[in-house]
């Protein structure tokens, strides 16, 4: 079979051939290649890639003239390779490494190739969405894969590859949302993704998520005002009468925190409130909440609720004793 790509071994270097550009990006002299870098746990693999047509120094988005990515190790280039489009990459202590290919023209779609040191191809797989980033294990085991928003059925998605096997073993959205980096526990068959403030959660190797209850927690620790109005929205539709205390103290905390520069949040967290207590059966603190609500937004749908509740209150402050 004929792959997309074509490979080359590259001679002893020259000293100072390859040297660190800042802190993101690598330059080999000897291949005229400058591009960003990923480099295994232990440092000992660097793996540069050049989303560019070299020959007509076109860089990102073209129809043609592919770019190239090279391994690394010890100041020495090991295997040299090309795609269409190198975006992202990472390597194992082994060596083994991953790129994707975000392909020519206005596809929204990718494809992942996962080599050996020497450049033997272990695992392809074509994606019907762009590709956000990707994760490998330390032993190069396995591969994560993230994919961007679109309009097929793999928008959102994470992927998780065996490369032994050279096989898909599960695809799912995570509840946490796209990650920063990915850490794996082979032998547990978990996979945990981490992110920028410092929260990482762990789903198993077919997408159950290992860590709900301690995330719902600290979701709402690092929420925004906005965020915990969306929060109370998402859990509202769905929620125990033992659960609507906690979601009345959260939007009365996002109220508290300041919602003023957001007249559409505010009125929904009135709205939310008034429900809350409606659900409570306090009825007299849901009508002040939803004619808050109408303050700020006269469209924001609590009308009907609010004649409904005015009309039951009046019937009970004004029926027979």
């Amino acid at each position: 079979m004929k792959w997309p790509f074509s490979f080359g071994k590259q001679s002893s270097p020259k000293a100072g051939d390859i040297q660190k550009v800042g802190s993101r990006m690598i330059r080999i002299a000897s291949l005229d290649m400058l591009g960003p870098y990923s480099e295994s746990e232990d440092a000992q693999y660097l793996l540069i890639r050049q989303d560019s047509d070299q020959k007509h120094g076109i860089g990102g988005y073209r129809t043609s003239g592919n770019g190239r990515f090279a391994l690394v190790s010890k100041g020495k280039v090991v295997y040299l390779g090309e795609c269409q489009r190198p975006t992202e990459g990472c390597v194992a202590n082994t060596g083994i490494f991953a790129i994707t290919d975000t392909l020519f023209g206005d596809k929204r779609a990718s494809k992942l190739y996962v080599f050996s040191s020497s450049g033997a191809l272990r695992l392809s797989h074509a994606f019907k969405a762009n590709t956000l980033n990707i994760g490998i294990s330390a032993e190069g085991t396995h591969v994560a894969a993230q994919l961007c928003n679109s309009d097929t059925e793999d928008s959102g998605k994470l992927f998780l590859f065996d490369v032994a096997q050279s096989k898909v073993i599960s695809s799912f959205t995570p509840e946490t949302g796209w990650a920063d980096k990915y850490e794996f526990a082979v032998a547990e068959k978990m996979v945990s993704l981490c992110y920028k403030n410092k929260r990482r959660y762990r789903y198993s190797f077919d997408g159950i998520f290992l860590d709900e209850n301690r995330y719902d927690r600290e979701r709402v620790e690092d929420a925004s005002p906005t965020d915990l109005v969306l929060i109370v929205r998402e859990k509202l539709t769905n929620t125990s009468n033992e659960q609507l205390p906690v979601l009345l103290s959260m939007i009365n905390k996002a109220l508290e925190a300041g919602l003023s520069d957001y007249p559409d949040y505010r009125a929904l967290a009135y709205r939310f409130r008034g429900e809350i207590q409606e659900l409570l059966g306090a009825v007299e603190h849901a009508i002040s909440a939803y004619q808050e609500a109408l303050k700020v937004d006269p469209k924001v749908g609590v009308k009907q609720k609010l004649k409904k509740l005015e009309k039951q209150l009046k019937q009970r402050d004004g029926g027979p004793r």
